[in-house]
């Protein structure tokens, strides 16, 4: 997830209390290269594009490169989806920098990168990004949605919703879980495999060094 409006969102922050003790971490990113994979050059940059104030990025940088150190130390099992666009998308002299950095976490045991290609065509979590966390033990999985317009939904197992001030609640959140659930299972067989992703990745990279 970008996470830049996370100061002011009920559901962020909570969602970084649980992200802290999941087993695992599966994301989806339609634009942007999730926050927990950004270079600070990287983060530095879509901030400021996206109208971040100056005094702000700073603190902003430092907790997050507390929540990827804490992620580090734990190594939970990480899946990223990534659109093409994400890494076509380019963030000025960032861009290599940030390619050759998701290379070097592709490498990583706990991690899997894959891309959805263009080729693909759209697809319905093209809407925006989710995050699903799962467990150890009888704690139930964790469904998290951003929307920098509408604020962010947060449902924890069946029942328990925190939502941003124009997110509407949804009717049964056991059902909205199930129904991401199983969208991730269908980007799954959408993306390339981790190895032809890489390579996307790296060709990608190779052109911007043209």
């Amino acid at each position: 997830m970008s996470d830049f409006n996370f100061g002011a969102e009920r559901g962020f922050e909570a969602y970084v209390g649980y992200e802290d003790g999941a087993s695992s971490i599966r994301m989806f990113e339609p634009l942007t290269v999730p926050g927990l994979l950004q270079t600070p050059q990287y983060a530095v940059q879509v901030m400021k594009n996206w109208g971040v104030r100056p005094e702000a990025i700073a603190s902003k940088l430092e907790l997050r490169e507390e929540r990827k150190q804490r992620i580090a130390f734990r190594s939970p099992v990480q899946c990223y989806i990534l659109d093409e666009a994400v890494i076509r998308r380019s963030v000025g002299p960032a861009m290599r920098e940030q390619l050759g950095h998701l290379g070097r976490m592709a490498q990583i045991p706990a991690v899997t990168i894959r891309i959805i290609p263009f080729s693909k065509g759209p697809y319905f979590a093209q809407r925006g990004p989710f995050v699903l966390l799962d467990f150890d033990g009888r704690v139930e999985k964790i469904l998290y949605l951003e929307s920098t317009r509408r604020g962010d939904l947060l449902i924890t197992g069946a029942n328990e919703q925190i939502v941003g001030l124009n997110f509407p609640k949804v009717e049964d959140p056991g059902d909205e879980v199930a129904r991401y659930e199983a969208e991730f299972q269908c980007l799954l067989k959408l993306a390339l495999n981790p190895a032809e992703s890489l390579e996307l990745i790296d060709s990608v990279a190779e052109e911007l060094a043209l």
